[in-house]
């Protein structure tokens, strides 16, 4: 083979790499668009449900107490008709007077590390082995669902950064490219949030799957924890993205 149709070739493996690399990468946002395009409001709606009876049924199958936030919560707190603070104070995921472990920083913070990510621990520790097992998953879910009223209130001030920022521009500077810009930008704040929050779970659930292990108790949980989370991520998306489609 000549070498200039060698070099070409490289490229061409190189410019392949990268592409899949970029497919990877992007492939949950790719499954969300595809969802939004090809799902109605209606449709997400009783997705939306049947999420949460499959995560309620997991919660059941291992005795777990932990209140989860419902759908008009989340939406409220989007809409910042509801603050974090009240909401976990309303579901118990607050822990007495040590305050709330899992607050993440202001909007500026995607990318840097939250302490919802410390390793839950209940405050006190059962001196049977699977009643242990139990308080750490109970505490796990407890943090994880704290960590998720966090961030979606952090959604919800994107949300109204975004309509401040268009509401703010004259009528002439109101064109759709600028719509357009503002949209593209949000999302790519809420890539980059996702993105955290993935890291988050896992250093969560990891840190969970370690005490369980330690007291060489099942963590079968964890796996369905986290499957839980990354389904129920894609249908809260095309919910709350039907909306604006």
């Amino acid at each position: 083979m000549k070498r200039k149709n060698r070099i070409w070739l490289w490229v061409l493996l190189l410019l392949l790499a990268a592409i899949a690399a970029a497919v990877i990468w992007k492939w949950q946002t790719v499954r969300t668009v595809y969802a939004v395009l090809t799902t109605d409001e209606q449709t997400a709606v009783q997705e939306l449900e049947a999420q949460s009876e499959k995560e309620q049924e997991i919660l059941d199958r291992y005795e777990i107490s932990v209140t989860p936030p419902t759908m008009e919560q989340r939406d409220k707190l989007l809409r910042g008709k509801l603050s974090a603070q009240e909401l976990k104070e309303e579901l118990g995921l607050v822990s007495g007077s040590e305050g709330t472990p899992e607050q993440t920083a202001s909007p500026a913070a995607p990318g840097s590390p939250s302490q919802g990510a410390a390793a839950p621990a209940a405050p006190e520790t059962p001196a049977d082995p699977q009643a242990q097992a139990a308080a750490i998953v109970e505490e796990c879910v407890r943090s994880l669902y704290a960590l998720e009223v966090d961030m979606i209130e952090l959604l919800g001030s994107f949300r109204t950064d975004a309509l401040n920022e268009w509401t703010g521009l004259s009528d002439s500077e109101r064109t759709s490219t600028r719509k357009m810009q503002i949209i593209m930008d949000g999302l790519d704040r809420c890539e980059a949030l996702e993105a955290q929050t993935d890291a988050e779970v896992r250093a969560m659930l990891d840190a969970c799957r370690s005490e369980l292990s330690s007291l060489g108790a099942s963590t079968d949980v964890i796996d369905e924890l986290w499957d839980s989370y990354t389904e129920e991520k894609l249908v809260t998306k095309t919910y709350f993205l039907s909306q604006y489609t």
